[in-house]
């Protein structure tokens, strides 16, 4: 053998004295090989796994598509929206039913405001409450109207007409025409012109009205024929004014307390004299109320939820205190009334059609599910679950084939085959859990005899 060339392969299966050495003492010169493992194939798309132009491939010569497998998206119920459910709902309809108040009553006073609060006790019929009275904390509706349908006093004697609690007609005007001040609520007494060249008044009074020296008066003219004239007055007495009817009053028809324009006389009901009667230095309320300064007549009422604005504006003292006490009780029925048709409404049902439909579908659903549902298994020793949802006792199906499977324990003696044969003794280490089968050791692979 040349220097250089390499040694031959020697061939353990040659008669080699050492390997005959270490095959008597039970000896291999090689190592047992690890267990061979496939290898792990790259993910292949439909088009490389069933060719192009594939209808989304074929499974087996199935003529269906590819199954794609995609989480389904729950179903979404779906419910009708309320408008009773939103937040706002409440003081929306509470805005509503302002302004439709507001809306309905401008339609009826044809005037705005339409409202105003009764500021005073001179319309008061007593120091106390008197329901169909003007008191302090009313609210009056003034209603516009024409200057000829408007009746004073002293016509509503002749023809009966009355409004709260006396004859004629309650004007709410603008003293002397001035829109700042405050508006005066006043019963309209008799209409009088001023006559410039005599220099005196005239009066319309229906003709036939008692006066003069009659028993039943109600007014009388000095110096004019039988006290009852109507033309060229100087004055004017009128008798059973105010809510007693017990005010006589002798009215001085001159022009610096009356002025110069045709108007009405004006007198509250709790008030000793009229609005344009001056007392030494201290000038009228007003001078005779002009048409264009009345505002409008009363016209129905809402008592005594003014004095809230007399309560913020610190003549709460005006209220009579029978007023707060009826206000309250007002409030607490209109909330309670309130209350009661909510809870009505709610137990009837009445909302919205699509609501009630769904919820109708819903508990349909709800009563088909309960019915489907399975009845739970029955509770009898050593038979079925009693809990439906756990797993059943272990039967021998579910045992490996070639094993034969452990014997139930006997139960108190109640558990026998079915032919009424006692049932055979548990043996082994499957006393105390007779269900469960004996823990199995992994197979190992088989040695690879071809390495050996």
């Amino acid at each position: 053998m040349a220097r250089g060339d390499p040694e031959p392969a020697v061939d353990p299966g040659d008669d080699d004295p050492g390997a005959d050495n270490e095959r008597r003492k039970g000896k291999s010169t090689h190592r047992r090989a690890a267990p061979r493992r496939p290898p792990v194939e790259r993910w292949k798309s439909s088009s490389e796994l069933f060719g192009e132009g594939a209808p989304a491939a074929e499974v087996d010569g199935e003529d269906e598509a590819f199954p794609v497998e995609r989480p389904a998206r729950p179903k979404r119920e779906p419910v009708f929206w309320r408008a009773r459910d939103s937040l706002y709902f409440e003081p929306l309809v509470a805005l509503a039913v302002i302004v439709v108040l507001l809306v309905s009553l401008f339609a009826y006073t044809s005037n705005w405001p339409p409202v105003y609060v009764v500021e005073s006790n001179s319309m008061q019929h007593g120091s106390g409450d008197h329901l169909g009275a003007l008191n302090a904390g009313d609210v009056v509706l003034a209603e516009k109207v024409r200057n000829s349908t408007i009746t004073p006093w002293i016509v509503g004697l002749s023809d009966g007409f009355q409004t709260y609690g006396l004859a004629g007609d309650v004007l709410l005007y603008h003293p002397n025409g001035t829109g700042s001040a405050t508006p005066i609520v006043h019963r309209a007494l008799v209409f009088l012109t001023y006559d410039k060249p005599a220099g005196a008044y005239n009066a319309t009074i229906p003709a036939g009205t008692p006066c003069g020296n009659a028993t039943n008066a109600v007014y009388a003219t000095p110096n004019t024929l039988n006290d009852c004239g109507t033309t060229d007055l100087k004055v004017l007495d009128l008798y059973g004014l105010g809510w007693r009817h017990a005010v006589n009053l002798s009215i001085q028809l001159t022009f610096g307390s009356l002025g110069d324009a045709p108007g009405y006389l004006t007198m509250g009901d709790n008030n000793s004299y009229t609005d344009q009667y001056r007392s030494g230095s201290f000038p009228p309320i007003s001078y005779l109320v002009q048409p264009a300064w009345i505002i409008g007549v009363a016209r129905g009422m809402i008592p005594w939820f003014g004095a809230l604005k007399l309560a913020l504006d610190g003549n709460s003292a005006l209220v009579p205190a029978a007023s707060w006490e009826l206000m309250g009780l007002s409030l607490a029925v209109v909330i309670l009334g309130a209350a009661g048709i909510h809870w009505v409404l709610r137990r009837k049902g009445f909302g919205s059609p699509l609501r009630r439909s769904e919820e109708r579908t819903r508990r349909e659903v709800e009563l088909d599910e309960d019915e489907a549902r399975p009845p739970p298994g029955p509770r009898a020793r050593g038979g079925g679950s009693p809990w439906p949802e756990l797993r059943p006792w272990r039967d021998g199906a579910d045992d490996p084939p070639g094993r034969t499977p452990a014997p139930r324990a006997r139960v108190a003696g109640k558990d026998a085959s079915p032919d009424g044969a006692p049932p055979p003794a548990a043996s082994g280490t499957g006393k105390k859990f007779p269900h469960r089968l004996p823990r199995r050791r992994p197979e190992r692979p088989p040695p690879d005899d071809e390495n050996l």
